[in-house]
């Protein structure tokens, strides 16, 4: 199975690193989309304000020589290659002058990206890419808190599985290193859902295990002590019962059971 992936992903890569090889000597799956990337999530408004952890574009078009744009700059003669340079350049800088505020951009970025974060910005970045925000304003507390169970299932899973479901953690571990690398959008997440859906759904199970078991120790404890603190029969008509009736009702037979073994008188 291992090796039908490995071909398939070589017969998908390869054709663009040939191209890249040739057109712009870079051999590299992709030039100016890693590069722009980095460009835009390492800048100022990336790192403060309410874009904290995203992405903007303005800071891709600050990046190019003389701000100018792509197509310009090709008429210019820039290959793809100096333009990735250029973003790339500008984003090593900026990340070496900030490195004091980096771990919290990475935790905002993490937060971006699995929605634990404010709804209303997210929702309208979403719209910007045409979305509804409506739609998304509401969609963002229900996909953050599904997280959130995933996370803690996916927990549950490691320690009573063990290595087992690393399978399963895998994929997380996949777009939170991504995420922490480039920037944070609910869209980085979707190879990770069908993990969180797993996740969430052996959490509930193991939660409606623990409830079951629970409440029927609960009935039993409640059945014994009923049983345990119920008063016995002769304890019930002690109080009117004369004693010579409590001496006849302490015997294995009932005192109203004639006794065959004595004798007649």
């Amino acid at each position: 199975m291992g090796a039908i992936v490995a071909v398939g992903t070589a017969l998908v890569v390869t054709p663009w690193v040939v191209r890249n090889a040739g057109a712009v000597d870079v051999v590299a799956v992709s030039t100016l989309s890693p590069a722009s990337a980095l460009a835009g999530a390492n800048c100022p408004s990336s790192y403060h304000g309410p874009g904290l952890g995203s992405w903007d574009y303005a800071c891709v078009a600050a990046a190019r020589p003389s701000a100018m744009s792509e197509a310009e700059a090709a008429e210019r003669g820039l290959t793809e290659r100096d333009l990735t340079d250029e973003y790339r350049s500008a984003a090593v800088t900026h990340v070496r002058e900030n490195l004091d505020r980096l771990p919290l951009v990475v935790a905002a970025r993490q937060a971006r990206a699995w929605s634990i974060w404010d709804p209303r910005d997210l929702a309208r970045r979403d719209a910007d890419e045409s979305r509804r925000y409506g739609v998304q304003v509401r969609a963002r507390p229900i996909e953050g808190a599904f997280a959130v169970a995933g996370a803690v299932g996916l927990v549950v899973l490691l320690r009573r599985r063990g290595l087992r479901a690393f399978v399963l953690v895998a994929p997380v571990l996949a777009v939170a290193v991504s995420v922490a690398l480039s920037y944070g959008n609910p869209r980085f997440n979707v190879t990770a859902q069908p993990s969180l859906a797993i996740a969430v759904a052996a959490l509930a199970g193991y939660w409606l295990r623990w409830w079951h078991h629970r409440r029927s120790a609960g009935d039993n404890a409640r059945v014994q002590g009923r049983w345990r603190g119920r008063p016995s029969t002769l304890d019930s008509m002690a109080p009117s019962m004369p004693p010579a009736l409590m001496v006849a009702s302490a015997r294995r037979k009932p005192w109203w059971v004639p006794d065959r073994t004595r004798s007649a008188v």
